[in-house]
């Protein structure tokens, strides 16, 4: 230890010295320090110990907090003292080796994922995001949150003892930390006397505050169709396949998963990504999943209370299990494969959408409104290798993938289409298999141009048909040649990327549906879950919606967003109902009919609520 010998002469070092040995037994580790200044040496013991033995937490949550300390600040004196105690209490001792080596430990236990990560945001980024605290005061109630904030700060204050003066580590046993040996990590030294400090003190990976990009096509057709269709009807068989895309992304300090479905929809998928946090390790509120809207395919996941949507009987939840398989399968391999990448914005136009709510015959209906109000705008993010090569294009447009819907087959539609013909082009110009993830815009209000053009439930002929396909074909050649243009004229790609992520719910008044479709369900409740997410590349803002928005809505979030380019994503991670604009429900319109929300609510929510986001994420540095 760096610090001379005690004063055996002091009379209130040898007060404390005889306290502390009542309660510990003896003097040890930090509190050998401490001894050196009596008055907050004892406070700091005796806070330790209230922290370490009599919290409100359970002894098993008391260890693991000292040890996610403790490997924040490669205290290494603290893990050895400590890990034996962690893992009598019933911590996962496998978890806690990956914590060791300063990977994602993916504890099993919810409490124990909620402490993981509400103490590393408070550690590392210093603020605690909504969701997380809410997650947290949910687990372990006021009391006990409070007491992890002391413990966390406390803990924090005895690793800076141990490494500060140097405490003498055990003779007889081998260093936790693969990458800390002694008092020095890795390869990078303290800087010599008169020297600036050498930065940064943690060794990182090579790749560290440098993008990383990885990307995943799989196949997730049902092989059997039966009770699939999530309106009245059944699926007859197999037009093209259905794909799940998942891109990774990664800076060295924050992870993100942005997953895109061929499906209707995608219920509350909260489970899912519970279990890609528990399994991965990229924190759940780091995950934006969401449908392509295409109506001729399956929904997954359960409905969420309040919410407006299709119900799916117990073959959807089957085949919800097999995506959710898939989806854990194909992020694994995504990031796995990923790569330094590199990243730029761009925008385009496709005039291929259309307002679909107009007023004919003295009535509001489903049709065509040229004059409506209509986003024809195709965002596109463009990852690549640092030589050039595509990794994978990220899309925004707001259309419903219903050109199709009618002919009883399964499709991914206008975005199936529309992705299949990027990626091809790809392939052929540059012998990759890049991916084109397309994420729904502001789409409750916008139509194809073109569709079948039938009533629901009319079986079209082999002609109709054909023209429909056609169509699908048409319309996803335009959007998806808007998109490569788009992309080769991105000049200018940067690495240096910082990534920033974040989710918040709001719990909105019910109001109920009106004249819905029979297989919409909405369970009596007061409030319904309006889920707000938030992927921020630098300045570009990607926002997530759980719900279909109307284009008014996203206009009113373009212009009050601090961010120019702010990108919004329906569906994202939920499906609860349609979320029209306030002024809409003077008139009795379809999105206003199947809106969850009661009026004066879902707009400010969303807007209020995503602005929030990335002022406080974006201004507030938090990853």
């Amino acid at each position: 230890m760096r610090l001379s010998p005690p004063d055996s002469t002091n009379a209130e070092q040898a007060r404390l010295r005889a306290a502390i040995t009542d309660r510990r037994g003896a003097v040890r580790g930090p509190f050998e320090a401490l001894l050196r200044s009596p008055r907050p040496g004892g406070l700091v013991e005796e806070l330790s110990t209230y922290c370490a033995r009599e919290s409100a937490l359970p002894e098993r949550l008391r260890e693991l907090a000292l040890l996610i300390v403790a490997r924040r600040f490669d205290a290494q004196h603290s893990w050895l003292a400590h890990i034996g105690k962690a893992v009598a209490a019933g911590v996962d001792p496998a978890a806690l080796e990956r914590l060791a080596r300063d990977e994602p430990p993916g504890f099993c236990r919810a409490d124990e994922a909620v402490l993981h990560r509400f103490a590393v945001q408070a550690l590392t980024d210093h603020f605690v995001d909504d969701d997380t605290y809410a997650a947290a005061l949910t687990e372990f109630g006021e009391q006990g949150l409070v007491d992890l904030v002391i413990a966390l700060g406390t803990f924090t204050t005895l690793a800076l003892v141990l490494n500060a003066f140097e405490v003498d580590l055990p003779p007889d046993r081998e260093p936790p930390f693969p990458d800390v040996r002694g008092f020095r990590r890795g390869d990078h030294p303290l800087s010599a006397p008169g020297e600036p400090l050498t930065a940064p003190v943690r060794e990182e990976p090579p790749t560290s505050g440098r993008l990383r990009a990885g990307v995943t096509r799989t196949d997730i057709t049902p092989t059997d169709l039966t009770g699939l269709h999530p309106m009245p009807g059944a699926f007859s068989g197999v037009h093209d396949p259905l794909f799940l895309r998942a891109l990774y992304l990664d800076d060295g300090e924050t992870e993100v998963a942005l997953v895109s479905l061929d499906l209707i929809e995608a219920g509350d998928i909260t489970p899912l990504r519970e279990r890609i946090e528990r399994e991965l390790g990229i924190p759940a509120d780091h995950v934006v999943i969401t449908a392509t809207h295409t109506h001729n395919a399956p929904r997954i996941a359960d409905v969420s209370p309040g919410a407006l949507a299709h119900a799916g009987g117990p073959e959807s939840f089957a085949y919800t299990e097999i995506v959710y398989d898939r989806v854990v399968a194909a992020l694994r391999e995504a990031r796995a494969d990923a790569r330094p990448a590199r990243f730029g914005v761009g925008s385009g136009s496709a005039d291929v959408n259309i307002n679909r709510e107009e007023y004919a015959d003295g009535r509001w209906t489903l049709g065509r409104d040229p004059d409506g109000p209509s986003d024809k705008t195709v965002w596109v993010l463009k990852f690549e290798s640092e030589d050039g090569e595509p990794i994978a294009v990220l899309v925004t447009y707001a259309v419903h993938s219903t050109v199709v819907f009618g002919t009883g087959e399964i499709s991914g539609d206008l975005a199936g289409a529309a992705c299949r013909h990027v990626e091809r082009t790809l392939r052929e110009e540059h012998g990759t298999d890049a991916v084109a993830v397309w994420m729904p815009g502001a789409l409750g209000d916008q139509a194809p141009r073109i569709d079948l053009g039938l009533p629901f439930g009319v079986a079209p002929t082999e002609r109709q048909r054909a023209r429909a396909y056609a169509a699908m074909d048409a319309q996803g050649l335009i959007v998806g040649t808007e998109v490569l243009r788009v992309a080769d004229r991105i000049g200018e790609t940067s690495s240096d990327i910082r990534i920033r992520a974040g989710q918040r719910t709001v719990h909105c008044p019910v109001k109920a549906g009106h004249e819905v479709m029979e297989t919409m369900r909405q369970e009596a409740v007061d409030t319904v879950p309006l889920r707000l997410a938030l992927v921020a590349l630098d300045d570009v803002a990607l926002t997530g919606v759980s719900g279909e928005v109307v284009t008014e809505v996203y206009r009113r979030l373009q212009a009050e967003s601090p961010l120019a380019r702010t990108l919004l994503v329906s569906l994202a991670n939920d499906r609860i109902g349609y979320l029209p604009d306030d002024a809409r429900f003077d008139r009795p319109v379809h999105s206003v009919n199947g809106c969850p929300i009661a009026r004066g609510h879902a707009e400010n929510a969303i807007v209020e609520g995503l602005v929030g986001l990335i002022t406080g994420l974006v201004s507030g540095g938090r990853g």
